[in-house]
């Protein structure tokens, strides 16, 4: 009897691999470009996190010392989530494609995404979402761009994105 190398593989992955490369590839990827092999389509979140996280930070030490506050940093995530939604849909008036597959909440705000495209009102108060955190915390801690602690600390190139990003007219 002879045994193919990679017998059961396909079946295994439901075809995806039937080489039996697809981990190491993924693996050597992942070091080289830090660990954002599957978001690089949706990187803008990286620069955005930054500077969200460094915004909440200032406004929240405007008075002084601050406590974290969790819920609220959520509902602010979540309306954050919502307007890059509805922004990249309004890129189309501006030349962009307005492609939202891959948008976070682009699931999760159907209706919401048929208005706009309608022309109608959208409220920017969001009870759903709030991914943006989880999804992209490590790729910005593994570019340096925040400090893994808790709550997450800004470093300075994340400062630096945020600075950018409150300078643009």
């Amino acid at each position: 009897m002879v045994v193919f190398w990679n017998e059961g593989v396909a079946e295994a992955n439901a075809g995806l691999d039937i080489l039996g490369v697809r981990g190491p590839d993924q693996s050597h990827e992942a070091l080289l470009t830090g660990g954002i092999t599957t978001i690089s389509a949706r990187a803008r979140y990286l620069g955005l996190l930054s500077w969200f996280l460094d915004e909440w930070y200032r406004r929240a030490l405007e008075g002084g010392r601050a406590l974290h506050d969790e819920d609220a940093q959520l509902v602010a995530l979540r309306r954050l989530e919502k307007v890059v939604l509805l922004s990249t849909i309004a890129g189309k008036d501006s030349g962009e494609s307005g492609d939202i597959r891959g948008v976070l909440g682009s699931d999760l705000w159907a209706e919401d995404v048929a208005a706009f495209e309608r022309g109608g009102s959208v409220d920017l108060a969001a009870t759903k979402g709030g991914a943006s955190l989880g999804t992209y915390v490590q790729p910005c801690i593994q570019l340096r761009l925040l400090l893994d602690s808790a709550p997450l600390g800004v470093l300075a190139a994340g400062r630096e994105l945020a600075d950018y990003v409150n300078a643009a007219p």
